[in-house]
């Protein structure tokens, strides 16, 4: 009877603890996937950018990955 009790408690909490904390989270992971995947495309363009701006693109591509 205890471990139902305590499983239901851990479901409802979890529930919770998703939604408020994780999903956030889950959220901005997506987020910054998504501009690391138009920043990989940008830089990978034929013909390429400049080396500049490729550069600049390797460096916001290399944050991404960090911030992911």
């Amino acid at each position: 009877m205890v471990e139902g009790a305590v499983e239901r408690a851990c479901d409802v909490w979890w529930k919770r603890f998703d939604e408020t904390v994780l999903g956030p989270i889950k959220a901005e992971i997506k987020s910054r996937k998504a501009d690391l995947a138009d920043c990989e495309a940008e830089a990978s363009t034929d013909p390429p950018p400049p080396k500049n701006v490729l550069g600049e693109l390797k460096l916001r591509c290399k944050e991404l990955k960090a911030e992911i």
